[in-house]
């Protein structure tokens, strides 16, 4: 099944000089006295630099501060969001301008935002002498949902002619909300902008706020742009602009054009009911596992700035049978560990992991994956809930993926791990594997903390023989990289063990310090035993004795002999014999050169 997929691209609004009060919350911690007073304490800065409630108990909590007024006109913007749906009990309050920081004595203008009920909107408040008057009220329900959020502007031009835009996903595809008139009470030169809040015990930090800017109305200098991109289908680009652009450049379609044959759009789609979006649709197909640029140059604002922008995006879909395989299974991880699995991207497309759904059915549980997480071709990426564990004990290379995700319980002795997604016709299953615990390697005594992993990465994943347990070398693990025991080819005994480099020098200096000896069969459960013998034909050095081999090993030897002496110049037989449990063996002899570098 295709899957849509959504580009953010996030635009900063710059605050221009002229700006009254700005508060972005760039410092994270305590909020505290000069800039604010009241509850101060029951505020915090968090790690997304964002106001955020931090209180102890419930109740009510209030913080203020004091701005001068911009004169003439006035632009308000701000973010807030309530991770909860409001209600009586539960709801917060912006004072915009008021001329005394009390509410019951104050004079001015104030966002109520939450109540009872299926209604919530973003009511504007006027107060005088702390009478409160709803004189505007937003999208009735906007706000009645869990998260409660919105980005708004707030416009206020000199002839009283207010206007309210809103975006409740918290993006910036700000459209006009309602417009009203209301002349503005006589206010002083300094008020007060101020944040209540309202909340029961089980709400205590679900109150946030950001972006906050009270400014006069700037002439707008700024193009449009393209701040969100959509695929709903291999046709269609939907496109969302930070503003209304003008209605005739959107439509022209020579101001469109995608990179790698796409060319330009056949038409493009435009409706005044949502001015901030336009769809370009192509007469050929998006392709998934092709990265695109979309130029648009010539598209205009309603005040003739034109914008030239250039969107990278590509295209992912959910995964079919044959695009991605389970690779490899750890199913008991080592005292503080958590199981894992990995998966193998075998296609060319890009592969969307979101709604990807992880079954036990020997357990009839399911675990489905949320996370936005894009599997490129050829790209290993390992699921697990304890990636830091996996890190720290198997110290993979810097290149293995990993994906945060709790995996269904899976038995130690069997399961069955199934992976299933949403197709047109109903959730498929697009790779299984039935594995016990007698899958592991009959001569390793102990299997805790070592994973089984596929030989053929895309040969059938229920053949038994297609499994087999990780390296010895690697750690008995391999998360989010090629396994040790993928299938590699070749052609004699004789280069199923090579040396890497054929004369060493182990002088300290970084160069060839050690010999570096590689064992490439063509299958898993090989035992090796490496012996190093001088030219007189004496043995130096017991190197390794039934070492467990994957399919891709190396060894190394740093010159020194068994009593822990460096051996001298010379050359030297690497004999190497690896025996295989069903009776198959390789034998080798290799002549290295231990050197001096001049």
């Amino acid at each position: 099944m295709l899957r849509i997929v959504t580009i953010i691209l996030w635009v900063v609004w710059v605050q221009q000089a002229l700006a009254q009060f700005t508060e972005d919350f760039s410092s994270t911690g305590q909020i505290a006295p000069p800039v604010w007073s009241g509850n101060t304490g029951h505020f915090i800065v968090n790690a997304n630099r964002q106001l955020q409630l931090n209180a102890t108990a419930a109740g009510d909590s209030y913080i203020y501060t004091k701005y001068r007024m911009p004169k003439d006109s006035v632009m308000v913007d701000l973010y807030f969001r309530m991770n909860f749906d409001p209600s009586d009990n539960n709801f917060t309050k912006i004072y915009l301008f008021t001329d005394n920081p009390v509410e019951a004595q104050a004079n001015g203008y104030m966002l109520r935002l939450g109540e009872n009920g299926t209604n919530d909107a973003i009511k504007i408040v006027r107060l005088v002498n702390g009478a409160a008057t709803v004189i505007a009220t937003a999208s009735l329900g906007a706000i009645a949902r869990d998260p409660a959020q919105a980005r708004l502007r707030i416009l206020i031009r000199p002839d009283g002619m207010w206007e309210l835009l809103t975006d409740y996903s918290g993006s910036f595809l700000l459209t006009t909300d309602l417009e009203f008139k209301e002349n503005l009470l006589p206010l002083p030169d300094s008020v007060y902008f101020g944040i209540f809040c309202r909340y029961t015990s089980t709400r205590l930090t679900h109150f946030y706020y950001d972006d906050i800017a009270i400014q006069n109305i700037i002439r707008d200098t700024i193009p449009p742009a393209v701040v969100q991109l959509e695929i709903p289908d291999p046709l269609r680009l939907r496109l969302g602009f930070s503003e209304i652009p003008d209605e005739n450049s959107l439509r022209n379609v020579q101001h469109y054009n995608v990179n790698n044959g796409l060319g330009r759009p056949s038409s493009v789609v435009y409706s005044p009911l949502s001015p901030n979006i336009a769809e370009l649709e192509f007469a050929n197909s998006i392709r998934s596992g092709i990265n695109y640029t979309l130029t648009v140059n010539g598209v205009s604002d309603r005040a003739g700035n034109v914008m030239n922008q250039n969107i990278p995006f590509s295209y992912a879909v959910s995964p079919s049978k044959g695009d991605i395989f389970l690779t490899e299974v750890l199913t008991d991880p080592y005292v503080g560990g958590e199981d894992f699995i990995e998966l193998y991207n075998a296609s060319d497309k890009f592969i969307q992991l979101s709604g990807l759904t992880v079954r036990n059915d020997s357990r009839n549980e399911n675990r489905r994956i949320t996370e936005n997480y894009i599997l490129l071709p050829g790209e290993y990426v390992a699921l697990s809930d304890n990636i830091d564990f996996l890190k720290n004990t198997y110290q993979p290379p810097a290149e293995a993926r990993f994906l945060r995700f709790r995996l269904p319980a899976l038995n130690v002795a069997d399961a069955y791990v199934m992976l299933i997604s949403d197709t047109p016709g109903g959730p498929a299953v697009i790779d299984s594997f039935a594995y016990t615990q007698k899958m592991h390697y009959s001569l390793i005594d102990n299997t805790k903390g070592v994973s089984l992993e596929k030989i053929n990465i895309t040969g059938p994943s229920n053949d038994r023989n297609n499994w087999h347990s990780a390296s010895q070398q690697f750690r008995w693990a391999t998360p989010g990289y090629p396994n040790s025991n993928r299938v590699r080819s070749s052609t004699n005994d004789e280069e199923k063990v090579q040396l890497v480099n054929k004369s060493f020098s182990p002088d300290g200096d970084g160069y060839e310090d050690v010999l570096l000896i590689r064992f490439l069969p063509e299958k898993p459960g090989y035992l090796a035993t490496v012996k190093i013998y001088d030219a007189e034909g004496f043995l130096v050095r017991d190197l390794v004795d039934n070492f467990l081999l994957g399919t891709d090993n190396t060894v190394k030897w740093d010159g020194v002999n068994n009593e822990g002496s460096l051996t001298k110049t010379g050359m030297y037989i690497v004999q190497s014999r690896l025996f295989h449990p069903d009776g198959q063996t390789i034998n080798s002899r290799k002549v290295a050169v231990l050197a001096v570098r001049l």
